[in-house]
């Protein structure tokens, strides 16, 4: 994967997590709401990780929770 492909998914992944901060902080979410969105960020932050060091193994497991979430 070149770089440009990464920065591509830093930018849109980063731009989905700061949505999903700005509707934690502003809005009265239910616990269920809450722990939905901080599983996201935390998958997101492995695949942060994950990318920088391109470890496609793991990648395409994280891939498998984030369609298993959107359930």
């Amino acid at each position: 994967m070149n770089n440009i492909d990464k920065t591509k998914l830093y930018i849109l992944t980063g731009i989905l997590d700061c949505f999903l901060l700005f509707i934690l902080i502003t809005t009265s979410s239910s616990l269920f709401d809450k722990l939905w969105i901080f599983s996201v960020l935390i998958i997101h932050a492995l695949f942060f990780f994950f990318l920088t060091y391109f470890n496609k193994p793991i990648l395409d497991f994280i891939h498998i929770f984030i369609f298993i979430l959107l359930n």
